[in-house]
């Protein structure tokens, strides 16, 4: 949401300042009193500091079901047995947490979508073994239901969903072959049927990437590593997927290279993050632009749309510490 300001009669799109011991000072967010409630404004292309999670987790897979929630659910904290299985569920209007109905087993490098019918779906993951099971949770009745298995174990791969009741997984790898390394599966899973399809395969075999979806019926997969387990190489592949022709083709690469996560966050473009950059990329123009990096050494372990049209970075991993911090990105308009 960008702040305007009148100047001279013309309103003009603005950023606010505050002088902090003489100096003024570019401020990530504003408050404003309408009608005596304090209403917080921000400026764009922004990070700012949240409530933490109850638990502190890297590795954990996070989405909403459009219902001003976001659910983290999954991780790893270091501490045995190592995977977690908590979900809690962070309130965006009130800034607080819930602890809801832990998961059926402990998770981590497993992926989470919602496909527009108010539940949320983790994908995959390690337990430790990869892991082919997945799981819906409904927010309505704080419960978890197996569904059907995906063809093969599937592990750091992404997920998303266009909101036509199909969820997607992308890349990943099975850790437990003889000799693992990325693959480029694409994995349709419907809703409705409970049931996989394999789809074609990406042109760009990876794992740990980002996958989303802008609102133009495409998905794009971004960055990522390639090659086997003992010696990983960073990817900036950008490839979008046609699921109407089922179709993969070669798009502008990313200007970093390695693991990210990725979203979209209803202003037609994606946004590609990781511990060292925040990058926007336009399918209109099949262009990238840098943006404000991530303030916490370590962010994000993994990210998420709020239906405010904003997106939340939840944990992560820095200097033998796993983390709980929360951060909120505002997107430019």
């Amino acid at each position: 949401m960008p702040i305007y300001v009148n100047a001279g009669g013309v309103w003009s799109e603005g950023k606010p300042y505050i002088n902090v011991a003489g100096a003024w000072k570019l401020a990530k967010e504003a408050w404003v009193n309408i009608s005596g409630i304090w209403k917080r404004l921000w400026a764009t292309n922004t990070w700012v500091a949240r409530a933490p999670m109850p638990t502190a987790r890297n590795g954990a897979a996070a989405a909403s079901p459009g219902n001003n929630k976001i659910y983290v659910f999954g991780g790893y904290n270091g501490v045995s047995p190592y995977n977690v299985n908590a979900n809690e569920e962070y309130d965006i209007m009130s800034n607080t947490w819930t602890t809801k109905a832990s998961m059926p087993l402990s998770l981590s490098g497993h992926a989470a979508a919602s496909p527009g019918n108010g539940k949320v779906y983790s994908i995959g993951g390690e337990d430790p073994d990869d892991y082919s099971h997945n799981y819906e949770y409904n927010p309505a009745t704080n419960s978890w239901t197996q569904i059907s298995d995906m063809p093969g174990p599937q592990e750091l791969a992404a997920a998303v969903s266009l909101g036509n009741g199909k969820i997607y997984s992308i890349g990943g790898w099975d850790v437990n072959a003889r000799t693992p390394s990325p693959n480029g599966y694409t994995l349709e899973y419907d809703v409705v049927t409970d049931t996989w399809t394999q789809k074609a395969n990406m042109l760009t075999a990876r794992r740990s990437l980002g996958a989303a979806s802008p609102g133009n019926g495409k998905i794009y997969a971004v960055g990522g590593s390639t090659g086997s387990v003992l010696m990983p190489t960073p990817s900036n592949a950008n490839e979008e997927y046609d699921p109407a022709t089922n179709t993969w083709t070669a798009k502008a690469p990313a200007p970093t290279s390695g693991d990210c996560d990725a979203a979209s966050p209803g202003n037609g473009k994606v946004y590609k993050i990781s511990p060292s950059a925040t990058e926007e990329y336009d399918p209109n123009t099949n262009t990238w632009a840098v943006k404000a990096q991530i303030p916490v050494s370590g962010m994000p372990g993994c990210i998420a749309v709020g239906k405010n049209g904003k997106i939340y970075a939840f944990g992560g991993y820095a200097d033998s510490i796993y983390l709980a911090n929360v951060q909120e990105y505002t997107p430019d308009s």
